[in-house]
């Protein structure tokens, strides 16, 4: 079964400097029927105010991609 998730339907958040859109459950947002899929865990769409963005934080078995605008 295919579940068709729409932008506008997805979990967002907005902290001023950051603004995201989740795909399955991550940080302050917990959904156990939308936990990941397959091996991806974490699928975000985040918009990083210019000169801002995260501290060095480490993570293990993960890309990240970024595109500007």
């Amino acid at each position: 079964m295919i579940n068709v998730q729409r932008s506008q339907d997805r979990y967002s958040a907005d902290h001023g400097w950051l603004k995201s859109r989740f795909s399955f459950s991550f940080a302050d947002y917990y959904d156990p029927d939308n936990m990941s899929f397959g091996p991806m865990r974490v699928l975000n769409d985040d918009w990083i105010a210019e000169s801002e963005g995260f501290g060095m934080h480490p993570h293990r078995e993960m890309e990240i991609v970024i595109v500007g605008e």
